[in-house]
């Protein structure tokens, strides 16, 4: 007969796999509501399907940027397609492996790396899986759950018993060079790696050099397919997107603080306070996070929902949080009582906050009929058009995806042209929105161009140039204001309302001397400009 000795760490075991099954089934739960691939994820979905089809690794057949930032994502979607998964189905189902398996490292790494309780640790781990903004971007097609698992796993196997030896060196080169390829930042974390393991774990020279030859080995490996495939060095969303000026560094401090406002964040730094200052773990782990806010504020900061920046970090804030709710809970029992108090009110309250106003003022469902929209709008061109149709949109995603038409990004994420036009006062106008060049839009005269801000328009207001104009000017897309007022344009192009299967019509612009003449004529009402 067994004893109670024996049975108290066998309840105990199984109230703990209780506990991070609940954690899982909740983050399975927020998971699945959200219902919202982000038109970005498109952009990758297309290089993967192009790639996977032989037709390279391009956005437009014929046409050699890298209009994509995560290679290895990239890569997973096209193995997807190749073994018959819809690239859209195979970035739900990795989004969903990522970040079920951070939620483990996470409860790991708080138990056996920093050494908490089990309380501790769900702790963490709930965090993590109830988080807006890290179970809304595991599921929204791109690679933020991937970033997060290569972040902690790196983190963990730095201060792994492995580390110092020549096993653990080809771990983190390896770990080094596949966080590079998921995201630009990656590049920074595999550079610095070697030298903060000679510093912090102080192995053997030979293992350092070991992690050298490994990592920085593949980072040049990826650097010269870039450059002989490409001809440059960063992927061309960095030219479109960054620029160091006072004013992106300004909104990128701004983009943090309403992260840290918006998500909760905030509430929980005095729980980060808590832990340990002479753990030279927990130093390193709250200066990697340092280093990532310092990243975001020179990058100027992201236009996307729910701060898909801060989303990247959350699996290691989660592990920082366990050591400090694991020292407020041996502190005493109103500091474990008031550590989870803090945890759940700031659970609550980015949930509180998203009800009314997912992004910018507007309801997740106003996002979601947007996106549905603009696929919907693809699939009407493709089956509507000839196959030699070119399209000119600011919406280089779901549109260009559906549509299987040639596109001209009018953001320059996927257009070399465009990514590298100098702009004024660059900085101030909406991140990842900044960049237009109207004279070479005009110069490749699109048969058909698409600004999602002026769909919606009554067609009274949308067949008046100078109202239209008016209205751009008014956008985050002002740039393109004096592409409405060239004559050429006025010329060439006419207002025109796409039947998309709603009741009301999408508002294109068409040009009256190209292919858009060959388009099924029930499908597009083409109109004439009006003044006042």
């Amino acid at each position: 007969m067994r004893s109670s000795d024996d049975d108290q760490p066998t309840a105990a075991r199984g109230i703990e796999l209780a506990g991070l099954a609940a954690v899982a089934a909740l983050f399975l739960a927020l998971f699945r509501q959200w219902n919202l691939q982000v038109d970005d994820a498109f952009i990758s979905f297309r290089y993967a399907e192009n790639w996977s089809g032989g037709r390279g690794l391009v956005y437009n057949p014929g046409e050699v940027v890298e209009g994509f930032s995560n290679p290895l994502w990239v890569a997973l979607l096209a193995t997807g397609k190749l073994v018959g998964l819809p690239v859209e189905l195979a970035a739900t189902l990795l989004g969903l492996a990522a970040g079920l398996a951070s939620l483990g490292l996470v409860y790991a790494g708080c138990r056996r790396w920093l050494g908490t309780g089990a309380l501790a640790a769900l702790g963490a781990t709930l965090s993590l899986a109830a988080s807006v903004s890290w179970t809304f971007w595991a599921n929204s097609g791109l690679e933020t759950p991937l970033f997060g698992l290569l972040v902690t796993a790196t983190w963990l196997v730095f201060w792994g018993p492995a580390a110092t030896s020549n096993r653990g060196a080809i771990q983190l080169g390896i770990l080094a060079a596949m966080l590079a390829l998921t995201r630009p930042e990656g590049i920074a974390v595999a550079a610095a790696l070697p030298f903060a393991l000679a510093w912090l774990r102080r192995p053997p020279p030979a293992v350092v050099l070991r992690c050298v030859a490994v990592g920085w080995g593949l980072l040049l490996v990826l650097l010269a397919v870039r450059l002989w495939y490409y001809g440059a060095a960063l992927p061309n969303p960095y030219y479109a997107k960054v620029e160091l000026t006072l004013s992106s560094m300004a909104r990128g401090f701004e983009y943090c603080w309403r992260w840290g406002l918006a998500e909760g964040v905030l509430l929980l730094a005095p729980l980060w306070l808590l832990a340990p200052a002479k753990s030279r773990r927990l130093a390193s782990l709250l200066a990697v996070l340092a280093g990532y806010l310092v990243f975001v504020v020179w990058a100027g900061g992201d236009g996307l929902y729910r701060y898909r920046f801060g989303a990247h970090v959350l699996p290691l804030m989660a592990l920082a949080l366990g050591a400090g709710l694991e020292r407020a809970m041996a502190h005493s029992r109103a500091g474990a009582l008031a550590a989870v108090a803090l945890l759940l009110a700031a659970l609550s309250w980015p949930w509180l906050a998203a009800r009314g106003d997912f992004f910018a003022g507007r309801s997740l469902a106003h996002w979601q009929r947007n996106e549905e929209r603009w696929s919907l709008i693809g699939r009407a061109l493709a089956s509507t058009t000839p196959p030699d149709l070119t399209l000119a949109t600011n919406v280089a995603g779901r549109l260009p995806f559906y549509s299987r038409r040639p596109n001209l990004d009018l953001l320059g994420l996927t257009d070399s042209v465009i990514a590298r036009t100098p702009v004024t006062r660059f900085g101030s106008g909406y991140a990842g929105h900044e960049k237009a060049n109207p004279g070479y839009v005009l110069e490749r005269a699109p048969d058909l161009i698409y600004f999602s801000v002026l769909d919606g328009l009554p067609p009274d207001r949308f067949t008046r140039l100078d109202d239209l104009a008016r209205h751009l000017d008014d956008s985050p897309l002002y740039r393109y204001g004096s592409l409405l007022a060239a004559p050429e344009f006025r010329a060439r192009y006419r207002p025109a309302f796409l039947d998309v299967g709603l009741p009301d019509r999408a508002n294109v612009l068409v040009r009256v001397d190209g292919a858009a003449r060959r388009m099924h004529l029930e499908s597009l009402a083409v109109a004439e400009w009006h003044r006042y």
